[in-house]
């Protein structure tokens, strides 16, 4: 039995609990019909003052596919690119579907759980190289009338919990 407002994760071991959402909406199925072109994050989610876009990874659980290539795609800046890449990609598919009628600003959180295998040395370069990439200040440019980017976090399960503790992640 699903619960309302209760999410999984693609491996079924984390839970998702965004029951006090405003809204809650899964861009993949818009995204899946030009995957080629358009990436997407797992979660967009509407809470009462902003638009947060969530993409997770966990590489400490078993089930994580070959967790030395995705520390290599830290390492060598494949995440960087994929992370923003799904950034642009959602922002579009939510400017499509109207999902910020009311110009929120738009968070862009990431949460990596990595164990002992990602430092905060590793995560702090990640954070910054993604960072630079996004399009912050793009509302000041004349012609641009929504919200792009207001900020961009990239954090634990555990910081998560602390920041957003009305929508917590389990492991289940």
């Amino acid at each position: 039995m699903v619960l309302k407002g209760i999410y999984e994760d693609e491996n079924h071991r984390t839970e998702f609990d965004f029951s006090y959402a405003v809204n809650v909406f899964e861009p993949h199925g818009i995204a899946s019909r030009h995957s080629e072109y358009i990436s997407d994050v797992d979660f967009v989610l509407e809470s009462k003052d902003e638009i947060i876009f969530i993409e997770y990874k966990n590489v400490s659980i078993a089930e994580a596919h070959n967790q030395g290539a995705f520390i290599e795609k830290i390492k060598n800046g494949n995440l960087t690119k994929v992370l923003i890449k799904k950034f642009f990609g959602t922002l579009l598919i939510v400017l499509m579907t109207n999902r910020n009628p009311h110009k929120k600003p738009i968070v862009y959180s990431c949460v990596i759980e990595g164990g002992k295998k990602i430092d905060g040395v590793m995560m702090k370069k990640l954070r910054n190289k993604v960072r630079s990439g996004l399009p912050f200040d793009y509302e000041k440019i004349r012609d641009v009338e929504v919200p792009i980017i207001d900020r961009f976090e990239l954090m634990s399960i555990s910081d998560w919990n602390s920041k957003y503790s009305q929508y917590p992640i389990r492991m289940k």
